[in-house]
């Protein structure tokens, strides 16, 4: 994300959606959303918008939860798809807590370095994960999504790309 659209927005408390998602409910998200309504978590959909307003009303959420292991087909074998990593920045950068799986690109992104992202591996970690973000007072989020933020903002990932093309 880049550093001019990084934006706490409203403070955790006051934000509607406790639990959601905001983008495109491809197959494999929407099996993964059944498989957490079973173990009673509700994660509120909203459905796809222009970018301007995506950066808007993803403000209204305060843990993004997603999935991104979907694979691809190539000659016939599964192929996992590594690395869209940019949802999870995005949305970290707009002042949301966000939980989604781990994947082997997380460290190239350095999402290590983001306080308010939690990552799974398996499932069975994700209402372990919730209740560890749940137990944090609404000041104690406001100063982990305050310093994801900073940290976007300092580390200005897009500038890396043009250093890399001009070296």
């Amino acid at each position: 994300i880049l550093p001019s659209l990084c934006d706490e927005g409203p403070s955790i408390s006051e934000r509607k959606y406790e639990f959601g998602f905001q983008g495109a409910l491809h197959k494999h998200r929407n099996d993964f959303f059944k498989r957490l309504e079973k173990k009673k978590i509700f994660v509120h959909y909203l459905s796809r918008v222009k970018f301007n307003d995506f950066l808007k009303t993803v403000q209204n959420i305060k843990v993004f939860v997603y999935n991104e292991n979907s694979a691809i087909s190539i000659n016939g074998k599964k192929k996992s798809i590594n690395g869209l990593w940019g949802k999870c920045l995005t949305v970290a950068g707009r002042g949301c807590f966000v939980l989604r799986n781990y994947d082997e690109s997380a460290d190239a992104y350095g999402i290590n370095e983001l306080p308010s992202v939690f990552t799974f591996t398996n499932e069975k970690e994700i209402p372990n994960i919730i209740e560890k973000i749940k137990s944090l007072s609404s000041i104690e989020m406001d100063s982990l999504r305050s310093q994801t933020v900073k940290t976007l903002i300092k580390r200005n990932d897009w500038l890396s790309i043009i250093k890399e093309i001009e070296s």
